[in-house]
């Protein structure tokens, strides 16, 4: 399942996601599902991308944002 639903987001491509992070939205949204990110608050989903995947600040929060807006049951 592809995320986000946000137009905003929506506007950053696969591509684009994968040649700064070396995976698509796709590919996050499976790996963060697997990790539990759902019931995560969205700080601890941008650090684990950042300590686990070695992702810069702004490609975590990106993906983190998008992510939690599309799947999380936890606040922010």
């Amino acid at each position: 399942m592809m995320f986000p639903n946000s137009s905003f987001y929506r506007a950053i491509t696969d591509e684009q996601v994968c040649k700064a992070t070396g995976k698509t939205w796709s590919e996050w949204a499976v790996l963060l599902d697997a990790w539990g990110a759902r019931q995560k608050r969205l700080v601890s989903i941008t650090e684990h991308l950042i300590e686990h995947y070695r992702l810069s600040q702004i490609w975590a929060q990106v993906i983190a944002v998008a992510y939690h807006w599309e799947r999380a049951t936890d606040t922010l």
